[in-house]
Parts: C-alpha cells; structure tokens; sequence
C-alpha cells in the first residue's frame, strides 16, 4: 500500500521539468569553452497529499514549486552567477478560518482577490489583396474590489464578473480600494503603436495597417498622482523625462517607459523611403535597435548584420 501511494505522488511530478541545461544552438569555431554551457537550471517540487485514495481509482495530490538553483555560466565554468529560489510555504484563502493564524492573517484570507483585465484591439484590414484579423493595441489590468458574494454562492457567477468590471469606479493606482464600494483599481496599463506601411512614423493608437510592424510598446510607470505622493518636489518633470527616460503617452499626464524601436536598416541615415526599399530587399528583418536613452548626443543603438541570403546571424555590435 505504501508503494502504490509512492506511485501515485511520482506521478503527480512527471510533467515537471527538474533540471534543463542551455548549450550552443549554432555550430561555432572550436575553442575551449565549447562544451560548457551557457545555462544549468535545476528544481524540485513539493509533492502534499490532499485525499488518500480510500475507494477512490486514484489519490490526491498537489505538486508545487519547492526550491530552484540555476547557474549562469556565459560558457566560463569558474564563474557562474548563481540564482536560487526557494517556496517556503503556499497558502490559499480558507473558506473556514484557521483559528491559529493571526487575526489580521484571517481577515486577508477572506478578502477574494479578483483581476479584472481588458484588452483593446486594432481595427481589421480587409482588402482586396491584404486581410489581417485585429491584434492587440492596449491592454488594462485592474484590481477588482467590492464585489460581494452574495450568501450562500460559492463562487461568481460569469454574469457578476462582467458586469462588476464594467461598473465598477476606476481609481489610480496610488488610491486604497475602500472594500465597500465597487472599484477597479489600475494595476497595469500597456500601449501599443503600429507603423505605417510607408514607414512614415506610428499611426495613431488602435489602427494598423497590412503590414502590421510594431512601431513601440509604452508601459505606464507613474500615474503623476503617485509621483507627487511619493516623490513630491523632490522629481520634477525634466528629471523623469530627460534623465530617467520615461515619457507621456496619448496626451495624458502620467509617466510611461517606451520599448525602444526596431528599425530595417543599418544606416541610420537612411530616410524612410530607403529604409523600407532595404526592408523589401532583406524579407523584413530586424537590423537595428534604439533603447529609450537613444539621442543625437549618445548613441545607444545596435546593430545585427546578417549572410548574404539573411539566414544567419553574423553579429551584433553597438
């Protein structure tokens, strides 16, 4: 008996991966850190019976994280930057209080945590010659609160879910949800651009073209409410633009970091005419990249350069 639940907990595990070791995808001139890896990563798991298996076909059990080692080599063995992570103890919201805990403990393990998100999408493009479904363009996450269960439920109904998110009072994210009144409370908020075809600059948010290359990605960092409540006359709008490279998105007032920008050519000479002809000529691949503290004075871009039939990278150099 004590075998078959031994059994029965070794296969609650065979689909995690417990070590994984990254070597060299290409093939490279021969040297002597070849056959070193860049990457070893190992984990094991906690295996918890929840329900032996009594007259049941099969018992219960819960695997989960337990501890995770990894070794970042870069190919120099006597060197590694090492990484570890350990799951010390995993707990859930308890219908029935456990009176051991704290009362403070029990009250958070009765409030439900709920993330409500919504996605804008682009429009379509159907054309006589082009069709492309709708792709992402925004994407907001809230923190939904003061939806009660009404007594006796067990669970939200799909209908109370939608219609609470759609009512609810948004708020910043620098403000307390009271837990009284329906609120969302912004915790992520993500934009992004397209290009136009002719490589004219973006194209204002929510449209795409046939195409359909990214122009940049913006993630809101600060609302500007939460840098007066934090920061206050200590930041000002000059520090976080021209030193910390966040910038404003839509015409708002809040702070966003940009992705950077990819571009199709490697001489950032170019014009946008000529850097489309060179995207033609190489199937539209990426050969250069500009962070967010790219200027005319401090250039921060990169450059991959490809064979002559653009099917192996070559380099990648600043």
């Amino acid at each position: 008996m004590q075998r078959a639940r031994e059994s029965s907990g070794y296969w609650s595990s065979t689909s995690s991966v417990s070590r994984f070791s990254c070597p060299l995808a290409l093939p490279v001139p021969a040297h002597s850190y070849e056959p070193h890896p860049y990457t070893v990563a190992e984990q094991n798991f906690t295996i918890q019976r929840l329900q032996v298996k009594a007259d049941n076909r099969h018992a219960v059990f819960l695997t989960h994280a337990r501890e995770s080692l990894a070794y970042h080599y870069e190919r120099v063995p006597d060197d590694p930057r090492v990484t570890t992570r350990s799951h010390v103890e995993v707990t859930y919201g308890r219908r029935v209080l456990d009176p051991t805990l704290e009362p403070q403990d029990q009250a958070t393990q009765r409030e439900p945590s709920i993330i409500y998100s919504e996605r804008d999408v682009t429009n379509f493009v159907d054309l006589a010659t082009d069709y492309r479904a709708p792709l992402a363009c925004a994407l907001r996450s809230f923190e939904l609160t003061g939806l009660k269960l009404p007594a006796g439920q067990r669970r939200y109904a799909f209908a109370q879910v939608a219609t609470g998110g759609t009512d609810a009072a948004p708020i910043d994210y620098e403000q307390t949800p009271n837990s009284v009144a329906l609120q969302k409370r912004t915790i992520e908020h993500v934009r992004t651009l397209y290009r136009r075809d002719n490589f004219a600059g973006p194209l204002p948010l929510g449209e795409v073209q046939p195409r359909a290359l990214p122009f940049e990605t913006y993630k809101l960092a600060f609302t500007s409410g939460l840098v007066a409540e934090v920061y206050g006359g200590r930041v000002t709008d000059a520090m976080l633009s021209d030193d910390a490279g966040y910038v404003h998105s839509e015409g708002d007032t809040h702070w966003w970091i940009p992705s950077g920008r990819t571009f199709y050519s490697l001489d950032p000479l170019y014009t946008e005419a000529q850097e489309l002809a060179f995207a033609h000529a190489h199937f539209f691949l990426p050969c250069r990249f500009r962070d967010p503290f790219h200027s005319g004075l401090v250039s921060t871009e990169r450059f991959v350069s490809h064979d002559h039939y653009d099917l192996l990278r070559l380099d990648n150099r600043l």
